[in-house]
């Protein structure tokens, strides 16, 4: 089935990525002739750029495709490789989209000169479309190529005895349903849009406080780096981030300090949203006013965008503060009260019961969300627990009355979860609740009346 033309807007348009390349000519069954090129429906103005050249296995024996055009070709056989020069005129964001075909897993990477792989796009399976939604370019040629995602096949076992005729050749033979491959040339994205290469510190794009910012995991191992402006965010002030999902992706997000360490890291489910709640930022004496958050995922989607906003707003002395994961942070507590806070898969609360002058009994409870199966501890850090409690199952509260507390003695309170595949929050942001008090122990008894 011919598959009309793929309008190249700037929403539609697909990333692309990387992967090998394969100089070498292909084994053809028969002579796959020239691509049939068909007229612009799509409204757009873009021209057909000609015919297909077979062979055209590699960057010397290139087909030319003009910018802003687009030209259809074939695959003849599972081996078979296109091959097309984009020349680019000066600096720019290169677009490529590349339509998915019927029974054949497309791959579209992007090459440079040399042949070395810059970027791959592999989604698949077939009818899935591949491509770049904007790759960093300087003036020069570039190459893209289309091949066919073969899986690997295990070497057959050696016969006994030679087979009396030749074995049938594997694999798929003949020419595939037509693609359309389509090529574009941006100077740069629309405002709040990212801006490639992006992929370090030092090309990342600033974000002013409540900016909301555009960017693609475009390609196979596509990282967005975005260096988040802290000025005028006082101490006592936390961060809330918000990444939106794309559909099919599992995204990761990292929170960076000014010196490229990692300070938090939180992961989210399949198609879901990412957000951090209440992060305090890290900022050393002398330290530069920034943060960085940089945002992958396990696969690309060049056609949909995630969304990135952070926040600054004055924290609640009730609120929790992150990142809390490691009892050198905990969020310090009061004598008595309630501590809001949330939870994320992987996350770990931990909540500081400062030392006091005499021993202590210590009440805690934890509201967990709705379907999250939290464990409750409370300890000392470095030494075994003094008490746990995580027997009530899915969204149900834990808690643990006269936990004895030694005089002069800082303790922790971690809050954890057991989840499964049905529960995993992923990487939205369930709020929960924390209850404590504390009570003198009781002491030695009274001496008797004389």
């Amino acid at each position: 089935m011919t598959r009309g033309p793929l309008a190249i807007g700037v929403a539609a348009l697909v990333l692309a990525g990387c992967g090998k390349s394969d100089d070498k000519r292909v084994r053809r069954n028969r002579d796959a002739g020239v691509a049939v090129t068909t007229p612009d429906k799509s409204g757009t103005g873009r021209a057909a750029a000609g015919e297909e050249r077979e062979p055209n296995p590699s960057e010397a024996e290139a087909t030319p495709l003009p910018l802003g055009h687009y030209l259809q070709g074939t695959l003849d056989g599972e081996t078979d490789v296109d091959v097309f020069r984009v020349t680019v005129p000066g600096p720019g964001q290169l677009r490529a989209a590349l339509t998915g075909i019927e029974e054949v897993d497309l791959v579209l990477e992007l090459r440079d000169q040399a042949g070395t792989v810059l970027a791959k796009s592999d989604r698949g399976p077939a009818l899935i479309g591949e491509g770049l939604p904007g790759f960093g370019v300087v003036a020069g040629d570039y190459f893209l190529a289309v091949r066919e995602f073969v899986k690997p096949r295990k070497k057959p076992k050696k016969p006994k005895k030679a087979p009396a005729v030749d074995a049938a050749p594997a694999g798929r033979l003949g020419a595939s349903h037509p693609y359309e491959l389509a090529v574009e040339l941006f100077e740069r994205p629309p405002e709040l849009h990212e801006i490639e290469p992006n992929d370090d510190r030092g090309a990342a794009v600033e974000v002013l406080l409540a900016d909301s910012v555009k960017g693609w995991v475009g390609w196979a191992g596509d990282a967005d780096v975005w260096k988040l402006s802290l000025e005028g965010v006082a101490a006592q002030y936390g961060l809330d981030l918000e990444v939106s999902g794309i559909d099919g992706l599992v995204l990761t997000v990292d929170v960076l300090d000014a010196g490229g360490d990692k300070v938090l890291s939180r992961k989210g489910s399949k198609g879901g949203p990412v957000a951090i709640i209440g992060f305090v930022p890290a900022l050393a004496e002398a330290a530069p006013p920034w943060h960085y958050v940089k945002i992958t995922a396990d696969r690309s989607n060049p056609e949909a965008t995630y969304d990135l906003r952070f926040t600054a707003r004055l924290l609640d002395d009730d609120e929790e503060r992150e990142p809390n994961d490691e009892p050198a942070a905990a969020t310090p507590l009061g004598g008595a009260g309630a501590m809001r806070a949330t939870y994320a898969a992987g996350d770990v609360d931990r909540f500081l019961v400062e030392a006091q002058a005499d021993a202590q009994l210590l009440d805690v409870a934890v509201e967990p969300p709705q379907g999250i199966d939290v464990e409750l501890v409370v300890g000392v850090a470095g030494q075994p627990p003094l008490a746990t409690a995580s027997s009530g199952g899915a969204g149900v509260k834990e808690s643990l009355t006269g936990v004895a507390i030694p005089a002069q003695t800082p303790v922790v309170v971690t809050v954890s979860a057991k989840t499964s595949k049905k529960s995993d929050p992923g990487g939205e942001a369930r709020p929960y609740r924390l209850t404590w008090s504390l009570a003198p122990a009781a002491g030695d008894p009274m001496p008797p009346e004389e």
